[in-house]
């Protein structure tokens, strides 16, 4: 019987060692694809931080170059309008000499006075039109288009 004691307990402890050793080799498996998992989850990180700081990148890159074309826009825009009101400065001074007498006189200077009145408007939009940003642009340039155009008619009519 005690031999039958001896093997069982040799037996169980046996069977200890190898539970043991099945536990010790599946933690160690369990470390490694945690380490593995680890690792891959970095290199996932850097990849996506790689990615998004290419994109910000070149969205900064077509922000500048949207900028860039719509000052470019602007400052074509600008030049036009104040050539075509350098002309009309110079019709100005043309009617500004003009002499008047009698009735005509009063309606003249009436016309007159609106015509500088709509000059002066109109420098005013010029310098908004200056600093307009692109979001109040497309108004800023109808209302200095138009302030223009009337201007032009006035003129014209003078």
């Amino acid at each position: 019987m005690l031999r039958r004691v001896t093997v069982l307990t040799a037996l169980v402890s046996a069977l200890q060692a190898v539970a043991c050793e099945n536990a010790a080799d599946q933690q160690k498996k369990v470390d490694v694809a945690q380490a593995k998992a680890n690792d891959q989850i970095e290199a996932a990180k850097k990849e996506a931080e790689v990615k998004i700081t290419s994109a910000q990148v070149q969205v900064e890159k077509k922000t500048a170059e949207a900028n860039a074309d719509f000052d470019a826009m602007r400052e074509r825009f600008r030049t036009k309008t104040q050539t075509d009101l350098d002309a009309l400065d110079r019709k100005i001074a043309v009617l500004d000499a003009k002499p008047a007498l009698g009735k005509a006189k009063a309606d003249y200077d009436a016309k007159m006075k609106r015509i500088h009145d709509v000059r002066g408007s109109l420098a005013g939009d010029m310098n908004t039109l200056k600093a307009a940003p692109a979001t109040a642009w497309d108004a800023t340039k109808v209302q200095v288009e138009k302030a223009l155009a009337d201007l032009t008619t006035l003129v014209e009519k003078g």
